[in-house]
Formats: C-alpha cells, structure tokens, sequence
C-alpha cells in the first residue's frame, strides 16, 4: 500500500485532542474521540493490507500476527515495565495491587473488559490508573484476532461486494446495541467492550473494502475533505464528559475520519487533506503510538502524588512535554528497530515465541504483585496502618446493598429478631450506608429496632432521577415506596445522603469531576420552576416527605458530612511513604460554599412542618476554621474523600443523635 502522509496527519489530529483532553487544557472537552479517529484508521489499513494480501493470494496469520507483534508489543512492554517501577516507589499495597491486576490485563489483551468490571461506585477514579489507556489497545487486538481470519474465510468463499455487504450489516448492527446498551443498560459497557465499538473499525474495514475512488469533481472533494475535518474537529470541543457517548455520538467524528481517508485515496485529495499533511502533524502522527502510550502513565503518576485529577495548568505543561520526549524515544529507539524483520533477522515463529515469552513474563509479574498483596515490605508499619482506614466500612455494606432485597434492607439496632414492625427506618446512599454503624449504636443504646435500606448513588428522593439514569436504583426507589406504603405504622424515618452532590451537581476533582444532572419525573403539577439541580431536588424533596407523611410519624433529615477535598487515607500513608509532610485538612469555608445551598433547603423544609427535623451534621468535624479529617492521634476518620468510617461513625454520631430517640419514645 502506497504511503499517505495525510493518515500519519490524520493520526496527529487523533493523538493531540488525546493529549489535550487528558491535560486538562480549556476547549478541549471532548479531546476523547481521538480514539475513535484512531479505531476508523487501523481497521481501514489494517483491512486493506490483509484483504489484498488474501486476494493475491500471499496472506499468513502468522505473518500478520507476527507484524502485529513487532508494531505494537516493544513498546507498549517497555511502558509497563516503567509503570511497574515507578508504582514500587509510589504506590500503596492496594494500589500496586490493582496495578498488578491491569498489567495482566494489559498484557493478555482483555484489559477493556477487566475495567469494565472493576469500576463501581466505590472505586476509585479512573484518572488515577497508570494502564487505564491499554483498553482501547485491547480492543484492536480482540477486533484483529477475529476478524482477520474471518476475512480471509468470506474472501475465500465469496466476492468482494459479498463480504463487503456483510461487513456493513455487522458495524450497523453493532451501532444498534452500542446505541441501546449506553442507554438501557450500563454506558461502561457500551464504551469498553469490542461487540460496542467494533463498527468503528468496522467502518475502516468497509472503506477498505470498498476501494472507492475519490470524487473526481474537485468541488465535491473539497466539500467532502471539509465536512470530515469538521466532523473531526468539532466533537473535539462540543462533546464533553455529559455526552451520551460512544453510540449515535461517535458518529460524526468516525464519519469525519473515513471521508477524509476516502477523499484522500489514490487520484484523490482536498486542501482539507493537504492542511492535515502538514510536516508538523506528520511528524506527531508519526510518534502517536508512543505518545498514547506514554503519556497517559506520566499524567497518572502526577495525579496520584499531587492527589487529585485537576493538575495545575504549569504541572500540565510539563507533562505533555515529557510525554513528547519520552513518546519520541521509544519511536526513535523502540518502535523503529523493531517494526522491521531484517532479511537475516529471527524466523517469525522465533518472534512469535519470544512475543509470547515476553507477555507470559510481564502477566506473571503483574500477577505476583497480586499474590504477594503488592509487596507491604516497601511501607512503613505506620503507612499501612493509616492506608488500611480505606477498608474500614459498614461491615453489612454489601449485604444491605441491593436493588430488588427481601427483606427490604436489613434490621439493626436493638433487636435483630425479624420483628413484624419497626421503630424506624434508615434509608439512603453510600452515606446512610458509611453512617449505619453509629446508627446501629445509638439505636441499640435506645432499645430501638430499626431497618436499613440503602443503593449507592441512589438518593432518597421520589420523582427525581439523573440524566444517566441507573435502572436499577429506578427498581430500588419503587421497592422503598411498596414497604412504606405497606409499613404505614413505622413511627421514625431517617434519610441520608450525599445531598451536596444532587444540589450542587459537580464533584470535587480527587472523584474525577463527574457532574451529575438532574430531572424531573413526577407530575406536572408538582414540576419545579425551572431545570436547574437545587430545584429539581427541591420539588423531589418535597413530594418525597409529603408522601413519607402519616398521622404520628416523624421524618429526620441528616445533613451532608463535609466531602474532603482529597482521598484521606491515601493521601496521609502516601505522605508517611514519601516522607512528606504535606498533611491538609479541610478549610471550614470550603465546606460552608458546597453545602450551605443544601442546608437552605432543608432548614426551609423542616420549618414548613412541625414533624420534619433537619439535623445538621456539619459539627461532627468542623469549627469556625476547619473541618477534621483525622482523629487525635492521626488516625483518618474517612475511608476516601467523602465516606466516614465505621469507627468514626460509631464514634461520633451517637452524641449527635441523643435527642432523636427522646423524641421518638
């Protein structure tokens, strides 16, 4: 196949919105569909060399893999084996843990799946996993262990315009469910797993397929050539983390790429195929492979040790330019004297077997970090003992977390014995379920029994849900209000959640920066004012403790524990591990600006009503000048950022609560 320098171009404009985007630099919210310029590109060239191979008759899957192989194994095992040093300097236990688990991922292939398992609510952010950007290597490698042996079989059995048409059906097909499972099922799934994205080399594939000569009209060409770079370009700065995507959204820029691969073919070219040729964009194209792979490691490592995904701009900086230096060395002095089997070079099932020597290497290091608990010999006692709060949760938590229960949560307090009625009901999140122990005390303290129902990011809120809706807490939500309504007589209910995050919509940068959008779902006649979050919540709160509502019934309202700026556990044994005396806290005003819109309105609804109380939870940890994020002797009283611990809920928050049982006798 004849060289074209606007590919290598077109690569440059997938790497640098890449780069940006993970950077952080402004305008670049949607600097990810880079990766998907990069799927329409390798499954174009990569089907166009094995379907002429095949054609000529002069294709091997041996040769093919072993290509493969010298293209993308050295450097990409070079770079893990530089994640896995520095994360012995850097990383805690758990941490070098789940390293080791990604290498082996990594290095067999089916790392997109293994983050689309391991991501839950608990876990944390994604920014913070050296080897997160080996997913989309693994699905290019999945893609190309099937399909070109399915090639080299339709080729054999039919014509060209045959496999052409079946490749179609297959990319629209799989459109269809990525579209359906983004939006039915679980968006992870669409974005990480091969059957969502293969119609995005799929359509590379059907491009080479075709062999369609470029337009002859120039007009047209140009008109073409324009449309693609636009349908590359502006996704990069219209989409953002809120976009639906991949699905229907990663249409314009895959559609974007092919025309300009299909303008400029053979004969072809437009001045939009011409600006992307630019030696400057070439060159980048040319080092792309190993600027993503190498940058997404060094802007991990900063993350973690600066300990939050928001890298100041001057930090930023310095990481693209190391990335570039680093991208251009491993092309120069790894990618390149390796690419090319010299005529006296090593057999290809030499280099075959070697390959898989070296990935058997690297999985059986990843897996040792696994086994051996990522060797705690490299951490001082006090390290550990300070990295291990993370583990210290509600020890029912994962029992009590469930959409669909029977019963519906689970009884606690002063009786456990499976009691025809209740003294109350604790319902929530991932904080009610952070704050049960000391619930659990102070109602056994009270002779009191209660039931606990509790789904993580699910809010105790009717008639309100998030733009991204979870099914699953829909399911849950409705389970809550059949036991309510069939539990009339329950005489105490007390919710908790993380009732910042729903008012205020944004996350603090150590979670990832999420935002969280929400909408109405109820009846017009209850609608807020307008859209935006603190009035969606508002109306939802109030249909919600309006429907709560019975004769003798008191409803408690537990507000917001301040959300830290950092991981705490982490942050502290990591400073124990580097020696740093870089110890934070929580400054009083940080936490006043993110829940004083949220105290507004429940101070608003509790005056509304004699049987709504609001208690405050702000002076569990905070004076006039800061909030606590440690006890006394060091110990964090947080398992991350936003979640206290059990010992700290046990600790703390029966002395808040005295008065609440007093007042439910």
């Amino acid at each position: 196949m004849k060289y074209r320098a606007d590919i290598d171009g077109l690569r440059a404009c997938a790497i640098l919105p890449v780069l940006f985007y993970h950077a952080g630099l402004p305008f670049f919210s949607g600097g990810f569909v880079g990766v998907d310029v990069f799927f329409v590109i390798s499954g174009f060239l990569i089907t166009r060399i094995v379907a002429d191979e095949v054609t000529q008759k002069r294709f091997s899957l041996i040769g093919f893999y072993e290509r493969r192989a010298r293209r993308i194994l050295p450097a990409l095992i070079a770079m893990i084996f530089a994640s896995l040093a520095a994360g012995w300097f850097v990383l805690l236990t758990d941490e070098y843990v789940a390293l080791g688990e990604s290498t082996v991922a990594a290095a067999l292939f089916y790392s997109n799946v293994h983050f689309a398992l391991s991501f839950d609510y608990f876990a944390r952010a994604a920014e913070f996993n050296p080897l997160l950007h080996t997913w989309s290597l693994a699905v290019e490698e999945q893609f190309y262990l099937f399909f070109p042996p399915l090639l080299m079989l339709l080729l054999a059995i039919g014509r060209r315009q045959t496999v052409l048409i079946i490749t179609i059906v297959l990319c629209i097909v799989s459109l269809i469910c990525a579209e359906y499972v983004l939006h039915r099922y679980h968006s992870i799934w669409s974005f990480y797993l091969l059957p969502f994205r293969a119609w995005e080399l799929g359509l590379g594939a059907v491009l080479a397929l075709a062999s369609w000569s470029p337009p002859r009209n120039r007009l047209i060409r140009e008109f073409a050539g324009i449309v693609g770079l636009i349908g590359v370009l502006v996704p990069t700065f219209a989409y953002s983390a809120d976009t639906q995507f991949p699905g229907l959204y990663a249409v314009p820029p895959t559609l974007g790429t092919a025309l300009l691969i299909y303008v400029g073919g053979q004969g072809g070219g437009s001045v939009s195929n011409s600006i992307i040729s630019h030696r400057v964009l070439v060159s980048i194209g040319l080092i792309s492979y190993s600027l993503y792979l190498w940058h997404w490691p060094v802007f991990a490592y900063l993350r973690i040790l600066y300990g939050t995904t928001a890298l100041p701009i001057y930090v930023s900086l310095i990481a693209m330019a190391l990335s570039i230096l680093l991208a251009y060395a491993s092309w120069r002095f790894i990618e390149q004297p390796f690419r090319f089997r010299p005529p006296k070079g090593p057999s290809r099932s030499l280099v075959m077997r070697l390959s898989v020597s070296f990935l058997v290497v690297v999985s059986a290091i990843g897996a040792s970090l696994s086994l051996l608990n990522g060797f705690p010999h490299r951490l001082s006692e006090k390290a550990i003992e300070i990295a291990s709060v993370a583990q210290d949760v509600n020890p029912i938590k994962t029992d009590c977390q469930h959409a669909s229960p029977e019963p519906l949560g689970c009884e606690f307090g002063a009786s456990d014995s499976g009691q025809a009625s209740y003294d109350f009901l604790f319902w929530g999140d991932s904080h009610a379920n952070a704050l049960a122990p000391g619930i659990a005390v102070s109602a056994s303290e009270h002779n009191k029994s209660g039931v606990f129902a509790t789904r993580s990011a699910c809010a105790p809120v009717f008639n309100i849900q998030r733009t991204k809706p979870d099914r699953a807490c829909v399911e849950f939500l409705e389970n809550v209000r059949s036991f309510l309504d069939e539990n009339q007589d329950i005489p105490l209910i007390i919710l908790s959640a993380r009732w910042a995050l729903s008012v205020e919509g944004n996350r603090y940068p150590v979670d990832g920066n999420g935002t969280v959008r929400l909408q109405w779902v109820g009846g017009q006649d209850e609608s807020p004012l307008n859209a935006s979050n603190s009035s969606v919540f508002e109306a939802g709160m109030r249909h919600t403790l309006s429907h709560l509502s019975s004769p003798g019934r008191r409803i408690v309202i537990l507000g917001p524990v301040p959300e830290v700026t950092f991981d705490v556990p982490i942050e502290y044994a990591r400073a124990e591990l580097l020696n740093a005396n870089t110890m934070r806290s929580l400054p009083y005003n940080t936490h006043l600006a993110r829940v004083s819109q949220t105290e507004g309105i429940f101070e608003k609804l509790a005056a509304s009503d004699p049987n709504i109380e609001y208690i405050s939870l702000s002076s569990l940890l905070c004076d006039e000048i800061e909030c606590r994020v440690v006890s006394e002797d060091g110990v964090p009283l947080y398992t991350d950022d936003d979640h206290l611990s059990a010992t700290a809920a046990r600790s703390l928050l029966p002395l808040k609560l005295e008065t609440l049982w007093g007042a439910a006798d």
